[in-house]
Parts: structure tokens; sequence; C-alpha cells
């Protein structure tokens, strides 16, 4: 856990990375969900148990059994990105952050919003079951 303090002293935000296994190869920026309780796999919004122990945001790629860091709650920084601000982020397939609503999708789970075009602020909501 760690706190970003502004120059005025204050509290901007608090993060919590932890370091886990990939049992796959896993690229930076996606959403992972805990296989056992010390490794990690993508997301997948269409498996129940997938989308129910979201892990977090990967900070860092990894080989397999490789470390990986995931960033359970707080910021995501990418210059690449380019989110609608106060929007929120969903996991789409294999992990990829969307703010495309997919009807496709048999459980949708909000992974966080976007505090700027290259920020996401992973903040995670309850799955939502939808008839596909």
């Amino acid at each position: 856990m760690g706190l970003s303090v502004d120059a005025d002293g204050d509290v901007d935000a608090v993060f919590s990375d932890v370091y886990l296994i990939a049992t796959t190869p896993i690229s930076a920026l996606r959403v992972v969900s805990y296989v056992t309780p010390t490794t990690v796999a993508y997301a997948d919004p269409s498996a129940a148990i997938a989308v129910r122990c979201v892990a977090g945001v990967t900070r860092t790629a990894a080989a397999v059994g490789g470390s990986v860091t995931v960033c359970a709650g707080g910021w995501v920084i990418d210059s690449s990105w380019n989110w609608t601000i106060g929007n929120p982020i969903f996991c789409g397939l294999n992990g990829v952050p969307t703010q495309i609503w997919s009807a496709m999708w048999e459980r949708v789970i909000t992974v966080g919003y976007a505090i700027n075009p290259t920020t996401m602020l992973v903040r995670f909501s309850e799955p939502i079951e939808q008839e596909v």
C-alpha cells in the first residue's frame, strides 16, 4: 500500500500493488483474475469465476511462471490510452480494459473509472449478469 502526497502534504491517492505469478504469458495493462491465491491469468467476461476473482490491472508483463505486478486499487497510467473522462472502464475479452459495453458478455465488471484520458482509477464493482 502506498500514498501519493502533494506539495501541501495532502494525500492524493492510495494504491495497492500485489506481486503474483503468471500462469500464461501476460501483457501489461490487462485485467487479471486469480487462478490460485498466488497465480493469475487474463480475466474473461464470459467466465463466471474469472470475473468474481478479479485481482486487478497489470502494471508489468510476465512470461509463464514470472512475477507480474498487479494494481489492486489506485491509479494506472499509460500515455497510449485515450479514455473518456468520468466514464467507467470494463473488463473486455482477454482482460483488455475498455469503455465499450458489449451485449455479448455474459458478465460485466467495472474495473475502474477514467479520471483523465491516460489515467484509470482502479475500483472494482460486483459483476453484473446479463442475458446474451
